[in-house]
């Protein structure tokens, strides 16, 4: 009897044991269910595609299906979502630094003294410490053997990075340079763009993979400011805190708060930046990107349409021997690319003319130029705005232009007939192209009129960078359709377009050879000379893309400079900045904002 009873006890304790391994298990899985879902709804929020109502409301509706959300339905949204957001990433409005800098009379803030407004930074050396929370290793660069066929791969395994002065001083100590480099950019915001458009600037690190670099994520944002508040010197006073920070990080150290109004060589770093990992790691700018209004803003550099001093890399003019419209390999002006010792040079010339409009190759001296270990072979024109918008537009808008009437098929009387008659076609085509071949990147073909092709004097197609590199091959495969077209022109279209096409197969490469070098700088000059060939305008715009082999030469393939990542991270802001409320607190929410998505992401 005792037996049995000792049995049936057994029985119901391993019974009892499984329904509470069962009831564990799926606690387990609501618990773990309930911490995605609020992941998922605070980055949503992190990244602008949701306000702190939104979010409340659809943890209210969860917490009704059975997932415990309370801590994101307090009474006071942005209050109980912002608490829990601090307490999950340990990321507050502490992790800002907030400088003053000159603005505009209507931004100005009282108490500071003239036209000034408080101006909040996520600092680079803040970022650096949240990510080596997340990873401890993420900044950690080996050098390795570089192949002897390869003349082009990653930044790190470049001329510009292995010859730098600090890296050749610091590598054989087993220190270790981690390489940073600078975008900024304008993002059209609000209802109208050209009154609220909102600046960013990004800081990246250049020795992360090349295929990692390609992603929005691996771009952090140092500040932003509206154009609407900015003036000059607000752009100036951003960079004396950028400078005031490479000159503690260049030691690996913090810098110190209270020592940015000082000369930079009066200002003393703090304490080793994350402990040891400061005494074993430096941090030195070695990349400038933007666009061109930027260069010209804060480098000083003459616009691109200037007849003198209209390239920052070389000696072109648009008159004399160093003419900008010598495509050929042995134009005179490529015995004059400007290395950092000519930049020099060039800037002693320029302040002693006081920056004479037309005889200076600057405008002004600038402020960037302070950062410590700057070259000026750092400054980067990068593939975005030399090639996609810089000349392929054109030269989409130019082929396109010229076979619209053939498109028309013998249709028509007069040539404005036949070009409506052949756009008809051509959208047809379009439409054809993009569904076979599953293109995202689209132009709206309802919108897509004559004047997209041409408004003015010249034809240029008004697109996107990414719409018109995926229309880089509809338009090659037109021109061999067409190249035994009646018209004289048809043969030297078709012959452009396969050059053309030649250089963008080289750009994409992650490994260039220095043969392929060697063809890339023919393709460029064959281009220009077909180009030239169809009567199409040349602008001196195009004079850049003759600069990109060099520049890979020297810096790394192509995608180690280019800023589609940077042009996807703009999407960010702009949501940030529609979503978040307009007070005097904007640009502190979309930094804290944006943290937090780094933080959430995985």
């Amino acid at each position: 009897m005792s037996k049995i009873n000792g049995s049936i006890s057994g029985h119901v304790a391993s019974q009892s044991s499984h329904r509470a391994h069962r009831i564990s298990f799926a606690m387990d899985r609501r618990a773990a269910k309930a911490a995605e879902d609020e992941r998922s709804l605070l980055l949503e929020l992190a990244q602008g595609k949701k306000t702190f109502e939104q979010v409340s409301i659809d943890a209210k509706r969860l917490c009704r299906n059975g997932v415990d959300l309370r801590a994101l339905t307090g009474s006071n949204p942005a209050r109980s979502i912002t608490n829990r957001l601090v307490e999950l990433t340990g990321i507050s409005k502490d992790n800002l630094h907030v400088f003053p800098v000159r603005c505009k009379p209507a931004a100005a803030e009282q108490g500071l003294g003239g036209d000034k407004m408080r101006l909040p930074f996520i600092l680079l050396s803040t970022h650096v410490e949240q990510l080596l929370g997340k990873d401890g290793s993420y900044f950690e660069i080996e050098l390795g053997v570089r192949k002897e066929e390869v003349a082009a791969s990653s930044f790190i395994s470049s001329r510009e990075y292995i010859n730098h002065d600090l890296v050749q001083a610091c590598f054989p100590l087993g220190e270790t340079v981690v390489p940073a480099g600078l975008y900024s950019d304008g993002v059209s915001v609000g209802m109208d763009p050209h009154a609220d458009s909102l600046y960013v600037v990004y800081i990246y690190f250049l020795h992360r993979p090349l295929r990692e670099a390609g992603r929005p994520e691996s771009k952090f944002v140092f500040t932003l400011y509206r154009k609407s508040e900015a003036t000059p010197e607000t752009l100036e006073d951003i960079w004396k805190v950028l400078l005031w920070e490479l000159q503690a990080l260049q030691h690996g150290r913090r810098p110190m708060v209270g020592q940015e109004s000082l000369p930079l060589h009066e200002q003393v770093p703090g304490e080793h930046l994350c402990g040891r990992w400061g005494r074993w790691h430096r941090i030195c700018l070695m990349q400038v990107k933007g666009d061109w209004s930027w260069y010209t803003e804060a480098l000083g550099i003459p616009q691109w349409n200037c007849n003198g001093h209209m390239c920052p890399f070389c000696g072109a003019h648009g008159k004399g021997h160093l003419r900008w419209r010598d495509f050929s390999l042995e134009a005179p002006w490529r015995a004059t690319c400007r290395t950092h010792d000519k930049f020099l040079a060039d800037m002693r010339h320029s302040k002693s003319q006081n920056f004479r409009h037309g005889s200076c190759a600057f405008k002004c001296e600038p402020l960037l130029a302070l950062a410590p270990h700057f070259r000026w072979t750092m400054v980067k024109l990068d593939w975005m705005h030399a090639a996609d918008l810089g000349v392929l537009v054109y030269v989409i808008g130019e082929v396109w232009w010229s076979i619209l009437p053939a498109l028309a098929g013998g249709n028509g009387r007069s040539a404005a007939q036949k070009r409506e008659l052949g756009l008809r076609e051509l959208k047809g085509r379009l439409k054809a192209y993009y569904s076979e071949h599953r293109i995202s990147n689209k132009l709206p073909l309802k919108r897509l009129t004559l004047n997209k092709i041409k408004s003015k004097g010249h034809p240029k197609l008004k697109a996107k960078a990414a719409q018109a590199k995926d229309l880089l091959r509809f338009t090659t495969l037109l021109a061999d359709e067409f190249k035994s077209d009646a018209a004289p022109i048809a043969e030297s279209r078709y012959q452009m377009m396969q050059e053309l096409s030649a250089m963008y197969v080289l750009a994409a490469l992650r490994e260039v050879s220095s043969q392929q070098l060697m063809d890339w700088r023919m393709h460029a000059s064959l281009f220009f000379f077909w180009y030239v060939s169809c009567g199409f305008r040349v602008y001196p715009k195009f004079h850049y893309l003759l600069h990109a082999a060099g520049q890979v030469e020297q810096s790394g393939v192509v995608r180690s400079f280019w800023v589609y990542a940077e042009e996807s991270k703009n999407r960010q802001p702009k949501h940030l900045f529609n979503v978040c409320s307009k007070g005097a607190a904007l640009y502190q929410q979309m930094l804290l904002r944006l943290q937090w998505s780094h933080a959430l992401s995985d």
